[in-house]
């Protein structure tokens, strides 16, 4: 009698002992240019880092095919690039009351953000796009005006 007890305790006890993880010797593991981890379960504590803002990038409508930037872009701002595409065509013309401002956008162009200005003062008109990021003068025409 005694028989029929001992085996259910000892099927008992083997299967008890396969669910309690057992230490690996990773010595005898061959180096198969796989990384053993050990198992390290412990609360962490450390506070969130701050949130940084940064200047915000006007609405964009994005071709399909384009990428959109993955993380917040530091942009100059439409008011600054509009300063730098005076000063670039001269000094005197930034400070002008007479020019009149016909376009000024934002857009992606070939994944590049920039700023398109277009002014006309005197019959002529001027083009500039201004890299909305660098503040660099990519482009600058100039032409009779319409």
């Amino acid at each position: 009698m005694k028989r029929k007890f001992i085996l259910p305790i000892l099927i008992l006890s083997a299967l008890t002992a396969c669910n309690k993880p057992q230490p690996v010797n990773t010595s005898d593991i061959p180096d198969m240019g796989v990384t053993v981890v050990e198992d390290v379960t412990e609360e962490i504590t450390e506070e969130a880092p701050e949130e940084t803002t940064a200047k915000s990038v006007p609405d964009t409508v994005y071709e399909q095919g384009e990428s959109v930037p993955s993380t917040p872009v530091k942009n100059i701002g439409i008011d600054e690039a509009e300063l730098l595409a005076k000063t670039h065509i001269g000094e005197d013309f930034a400070a002008d009351s007479s020019v009149i401002t016909k376009e000024k956008e934002y857009e992606l162009d070939d994944g590049v953000p920039e700023y398109q200005f277009e002014f006309v003062k005197n019959g002529v008109e001027y083009s500039v796009d201004v890299h909305a990021e660098t503040g660099e003068i990519l482009e600058y025409e100039t032409e009779a005006a319409d």
